[in-house]
């Protein structure tokens, strides 16, 4: 809940200091960014991966606590102990437990289990991390294709009178990979980080 409040400040914060909000609304510019950015996840994210970060997502969305390691600890000890968790461990740890599994090997299989959910999920948040270059490096692609149809057009006479809305708009999109990455994704990454602590 705190990462929606803290991105609903960044908006308010940015929306209060726009002044004319139409030189900023560039949908040329907003597609190539955002859009860009959903190709680049679904071209470089491998499925696993997308579901776990979908899962950590979702947790993060309803501000899901994780069993920590002394919840793990007394899981270890008391299997039928009344944890709820989102990764299945408390689900795994009775079935060992009922299929009367060595408590050594008990210990050792719940360890792994939970190792293996920990390495999942700081590879998907890895593959996030990654995903914050690409809107920045998006938006600068529209604004060389934006500088390009500027120059394009000082030529023309009529060309000239709108150079400043003209590169207004070719700036849009760099704004819009700089929002999308440092207000979004990157401290969405922040904040599944910290919730895998």
């Amino acid at each position: 809940m705190t990462y929606w409040i803290g991105l609903a400040a960044i908006v308010i914060a940015v929306g209060l200091n726009l002044g004319d909000a139409s030189v900023f609304l560039n949908l040329h510019s907003f597609y190539l960014v955002v859009g860009g950015t959903l190709v680049a996840i679904l071209l470089l994210t491998p499925a696993l991966a997308m579901r776990d970060l979908w899962s950590l997502m979702k947790q993060v969305i309803v501000d899901a606590k994780r069993i920590s390691p002394q919840s793990l600890s007394s899981l270890i000890k008391n299997p039928k102990a009344p944890f709820s968790d989102s990764y299945g461990l408390v689900a795994q740890a009775n079935d060992l437990w009922e299929l009367g599994t060595v408590p050594i090997e008990f210990e050792r299989l719940l360890i792994h289990r939970a190792e293996g959910i920990l390495a999942r999920n700081s590879a998907a948040i890895a593959c996030l991390r990654n995903l914050g270059k690409y809107p920045p490096a998006l938006g600068m692609i529209g604004t060389v294709m934006g500088m390009i149809k500027l120059f394009g057009n000082l030529g023309i006479s009529h060309g000239q009178g709108q150079i400043g809305v003209q590169l207004a708009l070719a700036m849009t999109a760099t704004l819009y990979g700089l929002v999308l990455s440092n207000g979004v994704v990157l401290p969405l990454v922040d904040r599944l980080e910290a919730n895998e602590q």
